[in-house]
């Protein structure tokens, strides 16, 4: 396996047989030792601002705010791979996607579905408390 700091920048799109089909990869993952927490240090030291919801922020297109969610929840159209939020969470809930404990598997398709497309999609995005 090729460490995260020697690979190819991650390609942010897979491709479908239409544009609807489209789907984003995921290069990390927010898993469940966010949940209650929601320390922010990783949405601090993201150069470009692709973690979700932030603290007094509020979204035009209607996705809820940082005290309506359990956890944080990382864009993958907006992340760029940099691993800079990894090492500053400090309940440890960020991980490669390739590194995702797998008892942790299903927070893939948590953190996938609060961004599609770059768009949020309330129809999409399931809000799971354990």
């Amino acid at each position: 396996m090729l460490s995260r700091t020697s690979h190819a920048p991650f390609a942010p799109f897979e491709r479908g047989e239409t544009p609807n089909e489209r789907t984003v990869a995921v290069a990390y993952i927010i898993a469940e030792p966010c949940i209650g927490t929601k320390d922010t240090a990783c949405v601090d030291v993201c150069p470009v601002d692709c973690i979700h919801p932030a603290k007094g922020r509020t979204y035009d297109d209607g996705r809820p705010t940082f005290d309506e969610t359990p956890q944080l929840y990382i864009d993958p159209t907006e992340c760029i791979d940099c691993g800079a939020c990894v090492p500053v969470c400090p309940v440890t809930a960020i991980f490669p996607l390739e590194d995702l404990p797998e008892k942790w598997r299903a927070y893939t398709e948590i953190n996938a579905s609060y961004v599609v497309g770059g768009k949020f999609q309330p129809d999409r995005f399931q809000i799971r408390r354990n």
